[in-house]
C-alpha cells in the first residue's frame, strides 16, 4: 500500500474514526492502570488532589 492510497479521501473517512476510537480505548486502559496502581499503594483515587503548600493541604506539626 502506497501513501497515495492511504491519503485517499475514501480511506480517510474510515481511518480517522478508527484511530480516534483506538486512541480512546488506549486512554481508558492507561487511566484504569493508574487507578489500580493508586489503590495498590493505599491511595484513594477519587479524592481531590491537593498541592503541597496550598491552604487546603494538611499541616504537619513541627517537633520541638
Amino acid at each position: 500500500m502506497n501513501l497515495n492510497a492511504l491519503l485517499n479521501p475514501a480511506t480517510l473517512i474510515f481511518l480517522i474514526p478508527v484511530l480516534g476510537i483506538l486512541a480512546g480505548v488506549v486512554g481508558m486502559v492507561i487511566k484504569h492502570r493508574e487507578r489500580m496502581a493508586m489503590i495498590e499503594q493505599g491511595m484513594h483515587p477519587d479524592l481531590p488532589k491537593v498541592e503541597p503548600g496550598s491552604p487546603d493541604a494538611p499541616r504537619v506539626q513541627e517537633r520541638r
